[in-house]
């Protein structure tokens, strides 16, 4: 299911020990308590997106802001980026600070179906050399193949960013 709705803002540590996995969740806003992306220690650090639904300005100012005091010893990495965290990586310059981007979730359609659907690609093993293209999907459902449902050179730049590229 696809939503768009304005959720409560909530970081939880996965597990203890390393990698440092923290799972965010919700609407990153004016409201929004980032101070454990900073103050959790590790020499790693996994943030899973994919339940951030949206970003607003203030938002990106204090991500930008947390992003950039965690540690520098400690790798950063973004999995499993929602299409929000995919629309500001793609609009606001060093919105993923130092971190690598491993994982990004991408919008399809059916219009067999009249359905959206999210899936699930990484950087490294599902896109090949410039230009960045889309991998074909079928519907889970009717079997027909799916449109991307995004502008999907604008959209891919995150695997540009990721790889270095901008």
């Amino acid at each position: 299911m696809v939503s768009g709705a304005k959720k409560r803002f909530e970081i939880e540590r996965v597990g203890a020990g390393e990698p440092v996995v923290l799972e965010l969740r919700g609407s990153i806003d004016e409201h929004s308590d980032l101070s454990l992306l900073h103050d959790a220690k590790g020499s790693s650090m996994l943030l899973v997106l994919k339940d951030i639904v949206r970003v607003n300005s203030v938002g990106v100012k204090k991500w930008i802001q947390a992003i950039n005091r965690i540690d520098d010893g400690t790798d950063v990495v973004l999995s499993e980026c929602s299409l929000a965290i995919v629309a500001q990586i793609n609009m606001v310059k060093n919105f993923a600070g130092r971190a690598r981007i491993r994982s990004f979730y991408a919008p399809y359609y059916c219009s067999g179906c009249d359905a959206e659907f999210r899936f699930l690609y990484d950087v490294d093993h599902n896109f090949g050399a410039v230009p960045f293209q889309a991998p074909p999907a079928v519907c889970p459902q009717c079997q027909q193949q799916l449109v991307f449902d995004d502008i999907e050179a604008d959209y891919l730049q995150v695997v540009a960013i990721a790889r270095g590229m901008r």
